[in-house]
């Protein structure tokens, strides 16, 4: 196969991809990133699979797809960032919560002493 007409299959391959991408891009961005990187990540690596079973070249078939899903290491980073975030502020909340509580409570508390209710006595 001569090279120009290899040279025109990948740049087929790659125009397309990068207009699959980009309508992707504009479909889907309000979705959470990390399905868009999973939906990209499957335009990549079936671009290349075609265009791989097209050129009857088999590194060009599976090594983007390879990269393509080191990725997920990644993406994995980010959900534990998340997780760890989420359990953060649900402490932080927790804590408001009880410290607003236990205001209420002393108010409450204050208000019965001053009534002559001391709830410490028995």
């Amino acid at each position: 196969m001569p090279l120009h007409f290899i040279a025109l299959i990948v740049a087929v391959a790659w125009l397309l991809v990068f207009i699959s991408l980009q309508l992707e891009h504009a479909r889907w961005s309000a979705i959470d990133f990390r399905l868009r990187y999973i939906l990209g990540m499957g335009t990549v690596c079936l671009g290349c699979l075609v265009a791989g079973a097209v050129l009857s070249d088999p590194l060009l078939a599976i090594v983007p797809g390879l990269l393509a899903t080191a990725g997920l290491g990644v993406l994995k980073s980010y959900a534990d960032e998340d997780k760890a975030d989420r359990d953060r502020r649900a402490a932080e909340k927790r804590g408001e919560i009880f410290g607003r509580a236990q205001i209420i409570r002393d108010v409450l508390t204050q208000e019965r002493i001053d009534r002559g209710d001391d709830p410490t006595r028995n």
